[in-house]
C-alpha cells in the first residue's frame, strides 16, 4: 500500500467521522423522552399491562399560564417545573399560523403563535403531514390537541414541543 493510498484511507474515515457528527447516526430526535408514567414493560408485565385500563395523561395548563410562570419563577423553580409538564395533554388550544417550517431531515413542522398583546411570546411547534404542508396561511386561526413532548424557554419566549397532534378544524 502507497504512502497516498494511505492518506487516502484516513482522509475517508475522517470524513465519514465528521459527517457522523453532523448528521447523526440516524437516532430520531422526535422520540419523546421517558416521563414518570412511561415504563419500559416486558415479559409478564406486558401481559398483566395488557389486562389493565391506559391511566389518563394529566391535562396541561393553557399555554398562557405556562408562559406567565417564566417570569414568575426562579430559574431553579423553572428548571424544576419544566419536566411536570412533559406527557400532558394539550386539549382545543386556539392560536395563529406563524410558519411552516421545512425540517433538516425532510418534513414539515408547524408553528402557531400563542401570543396576546397582554402576555409572553409563545410558540407550539409539531409536525405535520407532508400533504398538508401547503395549505396554511400565514395568520390562519388553528385549533389542535396533542401531547407535551417538551418545553423550551430562550430570552423570555417559550417553545412547547408537541406530539400525537390532531388538528381540530
Amino acid at each position: 500500500m502507497t504512502k497516498l493510498q494511505k492518506w487516502l484511507i484516513i482522509g475517508g474515515i475522517f470524513i465519514l467521522v465528521v459527517l457522523c457528527c453532523l448528521f447523526g447516526l440516524g437516532a430520531s430526535d422526535k422520540t419523546p423522552e421517558l416521563t414518570a408514567d412511561q415504563h419500559v414493560k416486558t415479559g409478564a408485565a406486558q401481559t398483566m399491562a395488557a389486562n389493565t385500563t391506559a391511566t389518563p395523561r394529566p391535562i396541561a395548563p393553557p399555554c398562557r399560564e405556562i408562559a406567565e410562570k417564566v417570569s414568575t419563577m426562579t430559574e431553579a423553580q423553572w428548571k424544576a417545573y419544566l419536566p411536570t409538564l412533559a406527557g400532558n395533554s394539550v386539549i382545543l388550544w386556539t392560536g395563529r399560523v406563524s410558519d411552516v417550517n421545512v425540517k433538516f431531515g425532510g418534513g414539515y413542522e408547524l408553528y402557531v403563535s400563542m401570543d396576546s398583546p397582554d402576555w409572553h411570546p409563545s410558540n407550539v411547534i409539531f409536525d405535520i403531514p407532508d400533504d398538508g404542508a401547503l395549505e396554511f396561511e400565514i395568520d390562519q386561526g388553528v385549533v389542535f390537541s396533542g401531547t407535551i413532548e417538551k418545553v423550551r424557554e430562550f430570552l423570555g419566549m417559550i417553545s412547547v414541543y408537541l406530539y400525537d397532534v390532531s388538528l381540530e378544524n
